[in-house]
């Protein structure tokens, strides 16, 4: 179970404390693995000593949970606070956890969102009860709440903006007239006293004043209009919008390489909010004319990297845009060079510099191309092809042959390729 990713600071020392809080651990042999984000070459981490200890403290409210404990683990798994009442089904429910993988909302898995420790999940909600979850996180957290699920009343005419894919459900409490409300939207009627369309939900009670509703789903995107009618009355009507997202092909990224994001105003409208997660920065909004918009991605780290578009700031989510990061430490940021004499070529230095790439997709090719007069490779040539196959544990020791009186960096760039040869990035 991955228990998160955590960043140590180091001072004047060459020791560091690194302390973190378990699942529980049950009675029996466990197994701990650490993963060293060499992502600067040649710099050695010496796990000095492990302990395991019981947390002890005062047990404040009876659960058998030591009180600091569970308050430090309320700050990272939580549910995100929402309102009692929702206009739309399925309401989308999230949060923070820090294992996500061992979190369950009503017995079942979540989805990932824009970061390794943000979930979400869509509840489909009851029309009539309260809907009831519980969301059980891995360090022994519980939430439990509800969400009702309110009526829309066509009469207000009031306009709404939904997701594709969400439902409403439909009222519309006439004062006049003593026949059964009808609602009618894309081409279908709805009894609100259950009549023969199935769409009558609740209790119409025919006598006047009708209190059913109609669900309706929305599957289809764009601008539609509900109707509400009854003999005696005059009809109403109003709006609902309904949006959808859909990021089509994403641009490849690699760490610290900032990257163009075009999209298309079709797909992604420039109306919704777009949200990025840890280690990806999302620049400012430019539009590029009447059918397409750019943002500019900056990658901090290689792995899953995303952007969410919601519905407003703080609306549910539509869609997570997921990119897989390309993880890449050049000869500036190692800067641990090493020179040495040529023993073949005696006018020559050798210097050697580690570079470090990691999460290449499958088929990836590196090229790295010398492009300064009295600058070579090692066989004479300017330049170097790599696959994953030529890295050890991602890193891979380049060396170049320079002139002894050349002045100034041996100047060289570096490009990875897709399995299709795609530029992913060149720095």
């Amino acid at each position: 179970m991955d228990t998160g990713r955590r960043r140590l600071i180091y001072g004047p020392g060459p020791n560091n404390t690194l302390r973190l809080i378990t699942p529980h651990l049950a009675q029996g042999v466990h197994r701990l693995r650490v993963e060293i984000d060499n992502m600067i070459a040649r710099r050695t981490v010496e796990m000095l000593s492990l302990e395991v200890l019981a947390p002890e403290g005062p047990d404040l409210d009876g659960n058998g949970v030591v009180h600091w404990i569970e308050a430090i683990l309320e700050e990272s798994d939580y549910v995100t606070p929402h309102a009692f009442a929702s206009k739309t089904s399925p309401f989308c429910l999230e949060g923070h956890a820090l294992v996500v993988s061992g979190l369950q909302v009503n017995g079942q898995p979540v989805e990932t969102g824009v970061d390794r420790n943000h979930w979400f999940t869509e509840l489909d909600l009851h029309p009539a009860d309260v809907t009831e979850y519980s969301a059980s996180f891995a360090s022994g957290v519980t939430h439990n709440s509800g969400i009702v699920w309110e009526t829309t009343d066509v009469l207000a005419g009031e306009p709404i903006t939904i997701r594709k894919g969400d439902s409403l459900k439909l009222g519309a409490a006439f004062e006049t007239g003593n026949s059964t409300p009808v609602i009618s939207v894309e081409g279908q009627e709805y009894d609100l006293n259950g009549g023969t369309n199935g769409g009558g939900y609740g209790n119409g009670n025919g006598n006047g004043n009708a209190h059913g509703t109609a669900l309706h789903t929305f599957t289809t995107a764009g601008t539609f209009t509900v109707t509400a009618t009854r003999n005696g009355a005059a009809p109403a009507s109003m709006t609902v919008t309904v949006v959808e997202a859909d990021f089509g092909d994403l641009p490849a990224l690699a760490e610290n390489v900032p990257t163009t994001w075009v999209l298309q105003k079709s797909m992604v409208s420039p109306d919704l909010y777009l949200e990025s997660g840890q280690n990806l920065g999302l620049g400012a909004y430019q539009d590029l004319g009447t059918s397409s918009y750019s943002h500019t991605l900056f990658p901090q780290a290689g792995g899953r990297l995303a952007v969410a578009a919601r519905l407003g700031e703080a609306g549910p989510i539509l869609a997570v845009a997921e990119f897989g990061a390309v993880g890449f430490s050049d000869a500036l940021q190692n800067d641990l060079s090493t020179v040495a004499d040529s023993p073949d070529f005696p006018s020559k230095y050798i210097v050697t510099t580690p570079l470090v790439f990691t999460h290449l997709p499958p088929g990836a090719t590196i090229v790295i191309t010398a492009f300064r007069s009295g600058v070579t490779f090692l066989d004479g040539s300017s330049i170097l092809n790599l696959t994953a196959a030529d890295l050890d544990n991602g890193i891979v020791n380049v060396s170049f042959l320079i002139d002894k009186g050349l002045t100034g960096g041996y100047c060289h760039y570096v490009t990875i390729y897709d399995a299709d040869g795609n530029v992913i990035a060149t720095r």
